[in-house]
């Protein structure tokens, strides 16, 4: 709770498409992007945010998207992100609710990332990490299956209900 309080959750959805944006600027130079489309669904049981955006690389998950915090030998780049902290979409899952599936596509490599948060803070470790539930790589993907999906069910109760109000669709 102390990770996500400061946040709201607009932010929270919004972060997640930056995200979505940040992976079509690395894929499309220019501001050339036709065919590339972000939606995002939800309801009061479930939230849904899916791109083909060019996928997170594997090796992007393993040392930068799934760790807290970011690595002294990663730079933050040039690019203006909302999640500039290495934090930003963990804290906006961990926000929303109680378990996430990711499952991302990208020309080389393929993973999905299933997580129940209340089971990972049960670990007696210190070890933060999440762990893939099947990732592979040195593959040829086509273009037509390139992209990430992001599911987040067990909602948080204020979230569900938000997520469930008509004026909130409306505001997002």
């Amino acid at each position: 709770n102390m990770l996500v309080r400061d946040i709201l959750l607009k932010q929270a959805i919004i972060e997640l498409i930056d995200n979505s944006i940040d992976g079509a600027r690395s894929i499309r130079k220019n501001n050339q992007y036709l065919g590339l489309k972000i939606s995002v669904e939800f309801d009061k049981k479930r939230f849904m945010i899916k791109d083909n955006c060019g996928g997170i690389p594997l090796d992007v998950a393993e040392n930068y998207a799934f760790r807290f915090g970011r690595p002294k030998t990663v730079e933050s780049g040039e690019s203006e992100t909302t999640g500039i902290f290495g934090i930003g979409m963990k804290r906006a899952l961990f926000k929303i609710g109680n378990k996430f599936s990711i499952h991302s596509v990208t020309k080389t490599t393929e993973f999905q990332l299933d997580l129940d948060v209340r089971e990972w803070l049960k670990k007696d470790d210190s070890d933060w990490d999440f762990s893939f539930s099947s990732y592979k790589d040195n593959m040829n993907n086509s273009e037509d299956i390139i992209g990430t999906t992001i599911m987040v069910t067990d909602l948080n109760s204020e979230i569900a209900a938000e997520l469930g109000a008509e004026e909130f669709e409306n505001e997002v």
